[in-house]
Formats: C-alpha cells, sequence, structure tokens
C-alpha cells in the first residue's frame, strides 16, 4: 500500500482545515484499515492563509454574499483572476454564475 500524502496544490492551513473536515467523514478508509494515516502535508513551503468559515443565511442569499467577499477582496488589491469559487455540485453554478454577471464582476464558468 502506498499513501499519497503530500499536496502541491495546497498550502498546509488548507489541507489542515480539509483534515479537519474529512475525519467526520464515517466512509474513510482511515481507522478501517491498520496502520493507515491520511494527513497530508504540503509540498509548498509557503505558509498561506487559514480558511474562513462563512455561513449564509439562506441558500437564496450565498451567491450575493459570494459576490460581496468577491468586491470586497478585489477592493483590497486581489487580482479577481486570483479568486475561484468552488462548488459541491455543479448545478450550484448557474446562479452564482448570473449572480456574478449581474454585478459586473468577470467570471469564467468551468465544469460540466
Amino acid at each position: 500500500m502506498i499513501v499519497l500524502d503530500t499536496s502541491y496544490r495546497c498550502t498546509q492551513p488548507i489541507l489542515d482545515a480539509a483534515g479537519k473536515l474529512t475525519g467526520y467523514n464515517t466512509e474513510r478508509l482511515v481507522g478501517t484499515i491498520d496502520g493507515l494515516h491520511k494527513d497530508l502535508k504540503a509540498g509548498k513551503k509557503e505558509s498561506g492563509q487559514s480558511p474562513t468559515l462563512v455561513y449564509a443565511p439562506s441558500d437564496e442569499t450565498e451567491p450575493w454574499m459570494i459576490a460581496d467577499m468577491i468586491e470586497d477582496a478585489g477592493a483590497s488589491g486581489t487580482q479577481l483572476r486570483e479568486i475561484s469559487v468552488l462548488v459541491q455540485k455543479n448545478s450550484e453554478l448557474p446562479i452564482i454564475y448570473d449572480v456574478l454577471r449581474s454585478r459586473n464582476i468577470p467570471v469564467e464558468l468551468k465544469g460540466k
């Protein structure tokens, strides 16, 4: 068994947050196979920022909150091309896309 435990795409704070979330997954192989550990380590040496968990009051307001956050980041100097919005299901993309377009935020939709 070879465990792939180095990520070259994410910084350590992102991997640590993801590890906390996936630790609640009851269908993981970790814990069912003796000696299997999946503590991901960053291959990048940059520190990076820790993710922030934000709750939207409703599914309907979430796209608008995302747009607000993107506008705030742009106003603070973040290049908009450096921002990505990741979703669990592709069906969530059209409404986010429409809201960003309505706010004149440049957006490129990628997915199936």
